[in-house]
C-alpha cells in the first residue's frame, strides 16, 4: 500500500516539476518559495522510501531509526515552509509583482528565522524517542517523536488558518483555498492513521498540495508575452514607418502644390484672356483635387492616432444645409442627375457642434452618391428629434446609382477599398472617403448605417446628437459678416519670410502683397539670424521648417537666444502629418501654417498677429493719434495701435557660422559685467552683491515653469531655502568662468581635466534641478573619459549655448 502511494506521489511530483521548470517564470517571491516546497517534497519522498527500505532490510539498526527521523524532520520542514508561503501571500510587503530588493531583504530575515525554527524542531525530533513496530506487510511509527510531528504540523495548520482569516483581503480566493484543502486533507489523514496506523499518507498529502499550489501560481506565459512584445514593436515600427512615409509624401507633394495653387490663385485674380482664364480655373480645380487626396490620407492618419481635434461652435443649420446643397449642385455639373432635398421644419436654427466635421461627413456621402450615380436622382433628407436641450439630427443620402452587393458592404469602411474596379475605372478616388466618414462619425459619437441593392441604389443614414444653442440666428449672421475673407490694409507692418525654395518665396510674395505689407525674404536660416542680430525689426516671421544646413527649429532656437527678440514666429511647413503642429508649438513656435498657403488661413494668421479690423477707416485715425510703447505686436485686439520700439544701436554685421554647431553667441557674463560696471563701478568679484538673491517660495514658480525640477532640488537640500539659494548663487557666478575653462581644456586636449570639471558641473546642475543641462554635461563627461575629442569639438557650442540659457533663467529669477 505504501509503495503504491509513494509511486503515485512520485509520478505527480515528476510531472509537476517538469512543467514548472520548463516554463519561463516571473521573478516573484511565491515562485522562489515554491521551489523550496518542491525540493522538500522530493526530500520527504526520498526519506519515506529510504526508511521503509532500511527497516525492511536492517530491522532494529540505528541507521533505520536515523533515516526515519530524517523523514519526520522533512515532513515538519515541509509544513513550516508551507506556512511561510501562506505568510508571503498575505504580507502587504509582497504586492505580487516582481521581486524587489526591499522585498528580498524583508523576507530573507523571515526565511532565516524559519531556518532557525526548523533547526530547533529537528533537534527536538532527534532527542525524542521513536517506536518502530515491524509487521510482515507494514510498519507502524509511534512514540513522543511521532506525536511531536503531529503537533508541529497541526500547529502550523492552525497558524495558516489565522493568517488567512486575518488577511483575506490580500489573498486571492483560489490561493487561500489551498490552506483549507490542506487542513481538510490533514484531518482526513490523521483520521486514517488513527484507524489504520500502518497507512502513511504524509507524502501523498504533501505531493497533492504541491500540485495544487502549482495551479495557483500566477506565471504568465513569458514566451507568449515576449512574442507579443516583439509583434507589438514590429507593429509600432511599421506604423512609424507609415507615419514617416506620410510625412515625407505630404512634404514632397505639398511643396510643388504650393507653387501651383499659389500662382494659379494669383493668375485667376488678374485680367487675362477668356481661354487662359478657363485654363487657370482647370489648373486650380485639378490641384485642389490633388490636395484633397493628400488631405484624405492625412485625415486617416490623424483619425488612427486619435489626433483629430473637435471644435464645437455655434452654427446656423440653414447655412450648413445651404452650403451642402451648393457644393452638391456644383459637383453634379452637367450630369443628368436631379438633386432633391427634404428638410424637416422643426430643426433648431442654431446648434452647437463641430460644423466643419459634420459638413465633411455629409459632403463625403453626397460626393460618393454623385460618383456612383450616372443618371436618376440624389436625395438629401435632414430630420430632427428634440430631447430637452439637445437634438438628434439624421442625415440621409439616397441615390439611384449602381448600389453595392452584400459582400461589398462588409468591407465598405476598409481603407483604400473600392468596388467593381473594372466598371468604375473612370471614377476618381483613393477609397478613403468612407473610412474617413466612419472615423469622423465615431469621433462625434454618432452612428452610420447603409442599405443598398445592387444595381438599384444606396441609402446612407448618419445620426448625430447636437446641443441647442441659446444664441439667435442674427448673432450668428453678424459674426459671419465680420469674418468676411478680404485682404486688409496692413501698411506699416513688416513681415520676414524664410524659405529655401525660391518659387515658394515668389508665391508668398504675391499672396502677402495683397495686404500691403513691407515684405522681406531670405532663403537661409543663417541669413534670418543675421537680419535680426543686425537690428532689423519685423512684426511677424514666417519660418520654413525643412531647410538645408539649419532647419527651422534650429533657427528659432538661436533667435530665442538673442536678447530682446520677441517677434511672433509662425512655422511654415508642408509637413502636416498627425502631431506635427503640436510638436512645433511645443518647441516655441507661436503658430503653424501649412503649405500650400490658403487665402483663408493666411487671412486669419495675419489677423491674429497684426490685429483684426486693422484696415477699417475708423482705425486709420487711431493709428495716427496713438503711439503707445509695447513689447510685442497686438494680438486679437479690436483697435490698431502703432508699435514703437526704442532705437537700438547698429550691430556690426558678423559672419555667422555655417552650422549651429559652430555658433557661439557673446557671453552673458561679459554683458552682466558691463552692466554692473556701468551702473555701479563694481568689479567682476562683486556681481553677487549687485544682484542679491531675495527669494520667496512663490518665486520658485518661475524656475519650475522654466523647466527646473525645483521639487527634486529642494528635496536634495532638505527644503532648506537658504542653502539652495546660496548654492544657486555660487553656481550662477562660477558657471561662465568654468565654461570658458572647458573651452581652453578642449582646445589644449586636456581631456582628464575636462572630465573632472564637467563632472562638477553635471552634479551641481542636477542637484539644483537643471536636469537637461546635467544630461548634456554627462554626455561630455563620458566623451572626455573615452577621449572622444571629435564629440567635444562638435557639441561644445550647443553645451555653451545651453549654459547661456541657464544663466539667463537664473538671472531673470534673481531679478524677480
Amino acid at each position: 500500500m505504501d509503495i503504491l502511494l509513494q509511486s503515485c506521489a512520485l509520478l505527480y511530483l515528476v510531472l509537476i516539476t517538469y512543467v514548472f521548470l520548463k516554463q519561463k517564470k516571473a521573478n516573484k517571491l511565491e515562485n522562489f518559495i515554491y521551489k523550496g516546497i518542491l525540493t522538500l517534497t522530493y526530500i520527504e519522498l526520498v526519506f519515506d522510501i529510504g526508511y521503509h527500505a532500511a527497516i525492511h532490510y536492517m530491522p532494529g539498526a540505528i541507521f533505520s531509526t536515523v533515516i526515519t527521523k530524517f523523514f519526520i524532520c522533512a515532513s515538519i520542514s515541509w509544513a513550516f515552509v508551507f506556512t511561510l508561503y501562506i505568510f508571503a501571500l498575505a504580507s502587504p510587503k509582497n504586492s505580487g509583482g516582481e521581486l524587489t530588493k526591499e522585498t528580498k531583504k524583508y523576507f530573507i530575515e523571515k526565511i532565516l528565522l524559519l531556518v532557525a525554527i526548523i533547526f530547533i524542531a529537528d533537534v527536538i525530533v532527534f532527542l525524542l524517542p521513536l517506536s518502530i513496530e515491524i509487521y510482515p506487510k507494514y510498519i507502524i511509527l509511534s512514540g513522543m517523536c511521532q506525536n511531536f510531528m503531529y503537533a508541529a504540523i497541526g500547529g502550523s495548520t492552525i497558524v495558516n488558518a489565522f493568517i488567512i482569516l486575518g488577511n483575506r483581503q490580500n489573498i486571492k480566493s483560489k490561493k487561500y483555498m489551498v490552506v483549507w484543502v490542506f487542513s481538510g486533507l490533514l484531518l482526513i489523514g490523521l483520521a486514517i492513521q488513527m484507524i489504520y496506523p500502518f497507512v502513511s499518507v504524509n507524502i501523498t498529502i504533501a505531493t497533492f498540495i504541491t500540485m495544487l499550489i502549482y495551479f495557483t501560481l500566477e506565471n504568465p506565459d513569458l514566451d507568449l508575452i515576449n512574442n507579443l512584445n516583439i509583434a507589438t514593436q514590429q507593429a509600432e515600427s511599421a506604423n512609424n514607418a507609415k507615419t514617416d512615409f506620410l510625412s515625407s509624401m505630404s512634404h514632397e507633394i505639398r511643396t510643388p502644390l504650393n507653387a501651383i495653387i499659389g500662382f494659379s490663385q494669383a493668375l485667376a485674380k488678374e485680367e487675362i484672356s477668356g481661354s487662359a482664364k478657363e485654363e487657370v480655373k482647370d489648373i486650380l480645380l485639378a490641384s485642389n483635387n490633388l490636395l484633397e487626396i493628400v488631405n484624405g490620407i492625412l485625415d486617416i492618419s490623424k483619425i488612427e492616432a486619435n489626433k483629430i481635434e473637435i471644435v464645437n461652435i455655434d452654427y446656423s443649420t440653414k447655412e450648413l444645409i445651404n452650403e451642402l446643397c451648393s457644393l452638391t449642385n456644383t459637383r453634379i455639373g452637367s450630369k443628368r442627375l436631379e438633386f432633391k432635398t427634404e428638410i424637416s421644419e422643426n430643426i433648431p436654427p442654431v446648434l452647437i457642434g463641430d460644423k466643419q466635421r459634420i459638413k465633411q461627413i455629409v459632403t463625403n456621402l453626397l460626393t460618393n452618391a454623385i460618383k456612383y450615380t450616372k443618371e436618376g436622382f440624389i436625395l438629401l433628407q435632414v430630420e430632427s428629434e428634440i430631447v430637452e436641450d439637445k437634438v438628434k439630427l439624421t442625415f440621409s443620402v439616397e441615390d439611384s446609382g449602381i448600389g453595392m452587393a452584400e459582400e461589398d458592404i462588409k468591407n465598405l469602411y476598409t481603407k483604400f477599398q473600392r468596388f467593381d474596379m473594372e466598371k468604375n475605372v473612370n471614377i476618381a478616388g483613393t477609397g478613403l472617403g468612407m473610412a474617413i466618414t466612419k472615423g469622423l462619425v465615431d469621433l462625434l459619437g454618432g452612428e452610420i448605417d447603409v442599405k443598398s441593392t445592387y444595381g438599384e441604389g444606396t441609402t446612407f443614414t448618419v445620426t448625430l446628437t447636437q446641443e441647442i444653442s441659446t444664441k439667435s440666428i442674427d448673432e450668428i449672421e453678424t459674426t459671419k459678416e465680420k469674418e468676411t475673407i478680404t485682404p486688409f490694409d496692413a501698411s506699416g507692418y513688416s513681415v520676414l519670410i524664410v524659405d529655401d525654395n525660391k518659387i515658394n518665396l515668389k508665391v508668398a510674395e504675391k499672396l502677402f502683397a495683397e495686404y500691403k505689407l513691407d515684405i522681406d525674404m531670405t532663403d537661409t536660416g543663417r541669413d534670418c539670424i543675421t537680419k535680426i542680430m543686425s537690428g532689423n525689426k519685423y512684426d511677424i516671421i514666417f519660418l520654413d521648417i525643412m531647410m538645408p544646413k539649419m532647419k527651422g527649429p534650429e533657427v528659432l532656437e538661436n533667435l530665442k537666444k538673442i536678447e530682446g527678440f520677441n517677434t511672433p514666429v509662425v512655422a511654415l511647413t508642408a509637413d502636416v502629418i498627425t502631431g506635427m503642429e503640436e510638436k512645433y508649438l511645443s518647441i516655441g513656435f507661436d503658430d503653424c501654417m501649412s503649405k500650400p498657403i490658403v487665402d483663408e488661413e493666411l487671412y486669419y494668421m495675419l489677423k491674429k498677429f497684426l490685429a483684426p479690423n486693422i484696415y477699417t477707416e475708423e482705425n486709420i485715425s487711431v493709428i495716427e493719434e496713438t503711439t503707445p510703447v509695447v513689447e510685442t505686436p497686438p494680438v486679437e485686439q479690436s483697435e490698431k495701435t502703432t508699435t514703437i520700439v526704442e532705437e537700438q544701436p547698429v550691430v556690426e554685421e558678423i559672419e555667422l557660422p555655417k552650422t549651429i554647431e559652430e555658433l557661439d553667441l557673446p557671453t552673458l557674463k561679459e554683458e552682466l559685467n558691463n552692466n554692473v560696471e556701468e551702473k555701479t563701478g563694481a568689479t567682476e568679484t562683486t556681481i553677487k552683491e549687485v544682484i542679491p538673491i531675495i527669494i520667496t517660495v512663490k518665486d520658485y514658480e518661475y524656475l519650475e515653469k522654466s523647466g527646473v525640477n525645483i521639487k527634486e532640488a529642494m528635496a536634495y537640500f532638505n527644503n532648506n531655502q537658504n542653502l539652495y539659494n546660496s548654492k544657486l548663487q555660487i553656481f550662477y557666478t562660477s558657471l561662465e568662468e568654468r565654461m570658458s575653462k572647458l573651452y581652453e581644456m578642449k582646445k589644449e586636449q586636456q581631456l582628464d581635466e575636462y572630465s573632472a570639471l564637467v563632472t562638477e558641473i553635471k552634479e551641481e546642475s542636477k542637484n539644483l534641478g537643471f536636469e537637461e543641462f546635467s544630461k548634456i554635461a554627462e554626455e561630455h563627461e563620458k566623451a572626455a573619459l573615452d577621449k572622444n575629442a571629435d564629440f567635444l569639438n562638435k557639441n561644445y557650442p550647443k553645451f555653451r549655448l545651453e549654459s547661456v540659457n541657464i544663466l539667463d533663467i537664473i538671472k531673470k529669477h534673481m531679478e524677480r
